[in-house]
Formats: structure tokens, sequence, C-alpha cells
């Protein structure tokens, strides 16, 4: 079973179904790959740390996934935001929520 679908239920699937979707904390984009193979018309991994975001670009250029980007920072809002195991290593989780905020559509 993919990780996602057993963290958030089945339903995850069609509620990221042709959205652009942002994973905030993705690390090496193991969720972020995950969300672009299930149907997310484009998912972009946020993390501050480039040695797990170069894994994630050399994962989903290895898989030909090419609805995915990584980046350690966006402009680009999107219809979903999530992020697993990432809050308790923010320094100020309340700044993150505001970030979150500002991002989405």
């Amino acid at each position: 079973m993919p990780r996602l679908d057993y963290l958030f239920g089945p339903g995850i699937w069609s509620e990221i179904s042709g959205r652009t979707v942002i994973d905030f904390g993705c690390g090496s984009g193991n969720e972020a790959m995950e969300l672009a193979q299930h149907g997310a018309a484009r998912v972009i991994g946020l993390d501050i740390r480039e040695d797990l975001l170069r894994i994630g670009r050399h994962s989903v250029n290895d898989a030909a996934i090419n609805n995915v980007t990584f980046a350690t920072s966006t402009t680009e809002t999107a219809d979903i935001i999530i992020s697993i195991d990432a809050f308790e290593h923010f320094d100020d989780p309340a700044v993150v929520l505001q970030v979150m905020e500002k991002l989405l559509n």
C-alpha cells in the first residue's frame, strides 16, 4: 500500500487528482513522487536541505516523472499543501503556517 494511502486513506487520490500540490518539508521527495504518480497535475517539493532535494531530483529523473519540481522556496501557489513529519523540525511553526497560507490558492 502506498504510504499516503495509509496515512490519509484512499480518498487522498481523488482529492489531489488534477491539482497542484506542495509537499512542504519534502525531504528526499518520496511522498512528492507518490503524489505525482497518483494523479496530481503538479507537485512542488519544498525543503531547506539542498542535499535531500538533489536526491529527489535524481529520483524523479530516474523514474521519468516530469510533473515534480524540488526547490528551497516557491512563489507558486497550490491547491493543496501537505507536510509529513516536518513540523517538529521548524523553529517557528506559526511562521511556517503563515507561509503555507500565502501559498494556498
